[in-house]
């Protein structure tokens, strides 16, 4: 039988949700809420693991995403929960495809020696530097971008952020930083 836990810190999977590119961060925890504040606190000092992630909140903004409870399961034993929290992230991976996460479900399983974290940034590093792959990830990107319904929610938030008091401020430096540039 599961033990009793606050609401606050439930057990599960958890989605962090590009509400303008639908992109989506998935995350698993034995305490949630407590994961979701300290995501929150790394994006909002920008020093977020997941530079694309990162990249995305510099963008939008946190009110462009949407944070929600995937997978709640706070009912499971203790002895089944390790299992649980990796099949349910399984299962997210499978319904949001289109995600920020950095490495396969395969990999996210263990925690892993420094060495190990290593040879993995060069694997993915080397994913990278396959076009195939480049082409594939940015013929997705392009894809869901061009929806119609991404592209109505991404207009709307690029005409709330371009008037913004900050971003006109940023627009008339770099204006007369144009001016001022002999070339």
């Amino acid at each position: 039988m599961g033990r009793n836990r606050s609401p606050s810190s439930i057990p599960g999977v958890y989605t962090l949700t590009n509400t303008v590119s639908g992109t989506t961060y998935i995350g698993r925890s034995v305490e949630i809420r407590r994961r979701w504040n300290l995501h929150r606190s790394q994006l909002n000092r920008g020093c977020h693991d997941n530079r694309y992630l990162q990249h995305a909140w510099n963008k939008y903004g946190e009110e462009a995403f949407a944070f929600s409870v995937w997978a709640d399961l706070s009912a499971v034993p203790e002895a089944e929960l390790s299992d649980r929290l990796h099949q349910a992230e399984a299962a997210a991976y499978a319904a949001f495809p289109q995600n920020y996460n950095l490495m396969p479900i395969e990999e996210a399983r263990v925690s892993h020696a420094a060495e190990t974290l290593l040879r993995m940034a060069e694997i993915r590093t080397a994913r990278w530097a396959d076009p195939e792959f480049r082409e594939r990830v940015v013929a997705n990107i392009r894809a869901a971008a061009a929806l119609p319904e991404n592209r109505k929610r991404k207009s709307a938030s690029l005409k709330l952020v371009k008037n913004l008091p900050e971003q006109i401020a940023k627009n008339i430096v770099r204006v007369t930083e144009l001016w001022l540039d002999p070339e």
